[in-house]
């Protein structure tokens, strides 16, 4: 496991999320998965690793949350997961 810092680009201040990412060694390199950086990046929090994670739908402090939708995009955050899990019902 090693701690990466995802770009944030949703505050001014910039400051960067702590993501704890699983890694495997390539060649002499530690290596994470494009997956693994893909999920760090949204916040999707991986059971057993540190580090900050959203601590829920409703949480407007981290990245990637419905809440923190709702500033940008107006659509309202309840209406974002009702969406989210009707669409991963009918996947």
């Amino acid at each position: 496991m090693v701690e990466i810092l995802p770009a944030r680009f949703d505050t001014d201040d910039a400051s960067p999320s702590r993501r704890g990412v699983p890694v495997h060694e390539v060649g002499g390199h530690l290596a994470p998965t494009v997956f693994d950086l893909l999920l760090a990046q949204y916040g999707v929090c991986s059971h057993g690793l540190p580090c900050t994670w959203p601590g829920g739908c409703d949480d407007l402090d981290e990245p990637c949350t419905p809440a923190r939708w709702e500033i940008f995009t107006g659509v309202s955050a309840t209406r974002s997961v009702k969406i989210s899990r009707e669409l991963a019902v009918s996947a």
